[in-house]
Order: structure tokens, then sequence, then C-alpha cells
């Protein structure tokens, strides 16, 4: 990653930092601006690191900014939930995309990765019984999925990974 996107990164960080503090205090006025400027900064940076596929990354910054249109439309006094969650489905549908397109990720990799980010967050706003519950539950409740599916004879393709989501 170059320096642009390395700042970028940082700054999408900062915005996401004043984003969480203006929740806590409710100064929604700030959150109006730092929420969008997390996804910004991270379309930056999407934009700015060179892939050597133009697919992907055209794929990826497209679900950035369906997220951005999510953020937004969930923000406003008069929030439209359909609306918002569309474009988060949107942006999903994107990522699963991109990621097919690379190849894949590992996916052990890729789920360790989200119960040690989830548990983080939980930890730091709910304390650490709920953040070893939910921990604990989110994997364990994908494995037995999975395991029951297996046991069923349902072979593993894009429609039933994404019903589990």
């Amino acid at each position: 990653m170059g320096t642009t996107a390395t700042v970028l990164v940082a700054l999408a960080g900062v915005a996401a930092l004043v984003d969480w503090w203006s929740v806590a205090r409710e100064r929604l006025g700030v959150e109006f601006i730092a929420k969008p400027l997390v996804v910004i900064g991270l379309i930056g940076a999407a934009l700015a690191v060179d892939t050597g596929d133009g697919v992907v990354r055209g794929l990826v910054v497209a679900a950035l900014g369906a997220s951005l249109v999510g953020d937004v439309v969930l923000m406003t006094p008069d929030a439209r939930f359909e609306a918002g969650v569309f474009a988060f489905l949107v942006a999903h549908v994107l990522y699963i995309t991109a990621f097919l397109e690379t190849g894949g990720l590992d996916v052990g990799a890729g789920v360790a990765a989200a119960v040690l980010i989830v548990m983080v967050v939980v930890l730091g706003v709910l304390g650490i019984r709920n953040a070893t519950l939910v921990g604990l539950a989110i994997p364990g409740s994908f494995f037995i999925g999975i395991s029951v599916l297996n046991l069923m004879g349902v072979t593993m393709n894009i429609v039933v990974l994404f019903s589990l989501i």
C-alpha cells in the first residue's frame, strides 16, 4: 500500500474515532460529518491502491459507495430504513463478488479476524462477559449451521453461504 492510501486509511481511522466520540457525546452535527468521512476516506484509499485488477477495485469502490449511501440514508432524521438496508445489501453483494473475483479469501483467517474484531468492540462497549458470549456465539452458530447442512448433504455454494449471513 502506497503513502497516499496509508494516509487516507489513517484519516478514515481518525474520522471513525471522531464519529464514535460524537455518538458517545450525542453530538449529532459532528456525527453527520464524521461518519461519511470514514467511508469517503476508505473510497479514496481503495482508489489509491494499485491492485492490478480494475474490476476488483471497481467492485470494492462501488461497495463502499453503496455503504456510504446506506450510512447517509439511515442518519437522516426521517431515516428510510428499507432504503438503507437495501443499500447495505447491495454493498454486501458487491463485496462478495469482489472476493470471488480475487479467488476468495482464507475463510479460517477471515472468521478469526471477524471474531476478534467483534469481541474487541463488544469488550470496549459492553464488558468482558458480553464480549465472551458474542465471541463464542457467532462462530458457534456458524459452525453448528454448517455442520447441520453437511449432515443433510447440502453442498456449499454461494447461495448457501449467502443465506448464512
